[in-house]
């Protein structure tokens, strides 16, 4: 297929990136005797050359492919048989490293139980359950289903089973709940819905707390993650946006490394904290869904309208523009509609388009019921229905749709099932050791465990690591290179669940680390799209990368160097420089975060990346 000739040639330009950096900085010519060159003298184009020339874009997919061929979680029996590629392929007599090893680290961990799986569903007065969510995506390509498919779960939310009304609050920060207590909203037993982005994760949970709500439901909305595209036609497999049915797992850890063992590294040695007084996990529990069973929840819990109840139109909350939600019963209570008056959006069986703008002035008797079945999902709706209500009255501009509402004391039940375990973990080091400077590290890495396949993160970055060593490997090998200073390369294990590996290697090296380590590059996810590199970093770090940009060939325009086309995609006015590329600041999404706050170490992240211009709310 042609997208795959052409993430190819960027993932070939990615490698050639990394190598740039590494080589451009910290190479020396030929020789391990060699006198330490000049800072001018650093660089010995010849060999810069020679080992891009050898660098294999088909053997990168063929990384890729392997990488992600079966789901590979945190100390699964996959990740372990990842493992031992890694060191298979670092030991190899004819294009290995100085030295390999995978110390593994004993950690907590967090699962969805396999005998009571997760679940949320809508419960009736009586008790009957009249929808329930999704408990595993649609299988649209045979690639969602599985033994080794880890259902959608909030890695360390607490088991229990809450059930309260349903409450929308946006992105769950602390300022939206004190919002809907300040609307006269009732808190106390509540299920809150809320969207990925604004607050972390964990935090979401915590700041749900604060407020007596009993359970946390996260969904990732499309206008987020997909530029507002959401049904079947424009999504996956037909797009690369997220599917409706399609769930964002992720840890609810607050903190990052093993919970159990702060500041020590996870050793069985090492000091443990007791599970269940260590700080950092959500208070209540929590579970992800998709936005499509978001929609539907919302759907089913909208409040009867006639009588004191109405519905206010304001800005900035809510998917795709404005929208606050709750099943509460509450006079003056304000609910506001799902999009912008004026925007269509896709109901339950097509697109409704709303036009309205109710305010308490319209809690009369002319109000129109507005009611919805609490069993959609099995009715014939209209395909299309308009509500335009910009008027008091009357209510005759356009026809009522047919639809019931369920009753208003219909709640949420959250039940979440999830278990903390000790686990295995390892860390994959490959060791090239420096010709003159060997006490001094430059470490290149990324993790290797995902939530499930993982084939854009982490495993384009494994693919290219992969790549990079076995170039470097291969010269070393044949005695015609080694580097100035020594190389370290890393596979760090259980990234996803709070930056475990790398976190445990930053502690139980802290001094040596701290002390020696040039610059750790982080490269988790190669390729996002074809579009423009995007580079993170601390200041320091800035000259190198723009230098190594400078050097390789863009995939495309052809003509221009990595340089010249991100200059064109995301620029800032330098003082002493002029227009430069913009390069971003590191925060704490990735392995990156130990060296960077924990050990004050230079560090960057890069990755080749779509027109962010264009779909700025991708990837935050």
């Amino acid at each position: 297929m042609q997208w795959v000739k052409v993430l190819g040639g960027v993932v070939g330009a990615a490698a050639l990136l990394g190598l740039g950096i590494i080589l451009g900085h910290f190479a020396i010519p030929k020789g391990a005797n060699v006198p330490a060159p000049s800072v001018s003298q650093d660089l010995d184009l010849e060999i810069l050359e020679t080992v891009m020339q050898q660098l294999e874009a088909s053997r990168i997919r063929e990384n890729l492919r392997e990488l992600s061929r079966e789901p590979h979680l945190a100390s699964s029996p996959r990740d372990e048989a990842l493992v031992q590629l890694l060191l298979q392929r670092w030991q190899d007599p004819e294009s290995g490293l100085d030295a390999a090893e995978a110390p593994a680290y004993e950690v907590l961990l967090s699962f969805p139980s396999q005998e009571q799986p997760n679940h949320v569903a809508v419960v009736s007065p009586t008790g009957s359950v009249v929808f329930s969510c999704r408990q595993s995506e649609q299988n649209l390509t045979g690639e969602q289903v599985g033994p080794d498919v880890v259902p959608p779960y909030a890695a360390y939310a607490p088991p229990g089973t809450p059930q309260g009304l349903l409450v929308y609050a946006n992105r769950g920060t602390e300022e939206d709940f004190m919002n809907l207590q300040t609307q006269g909203i009732k808190l106390e037993g509540t299920i809150a819905l809320t969207r990925y982005g604004g607050a972390g994760r964990g935090a979401k949970a915590v700041n749900a707390a604060k407020y007596g709500v009993a359970g946390v439901l996260v969904y990732t909305d499309p206008a987020d993650i997909n530029d507002g595209q959401s049904s079947a036609n424009e999504t996956f497999p037909n797009s690369w946006c997220l599917p409706p049915s399609g769930v964002e797992r992720g840890s609810y850890y607050e903190y990052f490394g093993d919970p159990l063992t702060p500041y020590l590294p996870a050793n069985p040695s090492s000091f443990r904290l007791d599970p269940d007084a260590a700080p950092g996990f959500p208070p209540i529990p929590a579970q992800p869904i998709g936005f499509d069973d978001a929609k539907s929840l919302l759907w089913d819990l909208w409040p009867q309208l006639p009588g004191r109840e109405h519905w206010v139109v304001t800005t900035g909350w809510g998917p795709a523009s404005g929208l606050m939600a709750t099943s509460q019963q509450t006079e003056h209570l304000p609910v506001l509609s799902w999009g912008k008056p004026g925007k269509q959006l896709c109901g339950p069986q097509g697109p409704v388009e709303f036009h309205a703008h109710f305010t308490s002035d319209l809690h009369t008797s002319a109000t129109p019921s507005l009611e919805l079945p609490s069993s959609f999902p099995n009715q014939d709706f209209r395909t299309r229905c308009s509500l335009c209500l910009e008027h008091p009255s009357p209510y005759s501009c356009h026809s009522w749709p047919t639809l019931t509402f369920p009753p208003a004391t219909s709640q949420v039940n959250v039940s979440v099932h999830n278990r903390r375990e000790l686990r295995n973990s390892s860390n994959v080091l490959g060791i090239i050791r420096g010709a003159v400077e060997p006490d001094r590290y430059v470490l290149y890495g990324n993790h290797r465990d995902s939530w499930v396949h993982g084939a854009v993160d982490p495993s384009s970055g494994t693919a290219v690591l992969l790549e990079l060593s076995r170039v470097l490997g291969t010269l070393l090998k044949k005695g015609t290179w080694r580097p100035r200073r020594s190389i370290v390369f890393a596979s760090w294990g259980a990234e996803e669940f709070g930056l475990i590996g790398s976190t445990e290697f930053t502690e139980e090296f802290f001094s040596k680390l701290q002390e020696r380590t040039v610059a750790y590059i982080n490269v988790d996810i190669s390729v996002f799209a074809n579009a423009t590199l995007r580079a993170q970093g601390t200041p320091p770090v800035q000259s190198v990368i723009f230098a190594a940009a400078k050097q390789i060939p863009a995939p495309s325009p052809v003509g221009l160097s990595i340089y010249d086309n991100w200059i064109r995609y995301s620029n800032r006015s330098s003082p002493a420089y002029g227009v430069v590329p913009s390069l971003g600041s590191l925060g704490a999404g990735s392995d990156y975060a130990p060296f960077i706050h924990f050990l004050g170490i230079s560090s960057m992240d890069i990755a080749y990346t779509y027109d962010r211009p264009v779909t700025l709310a991708l990837f935050p």
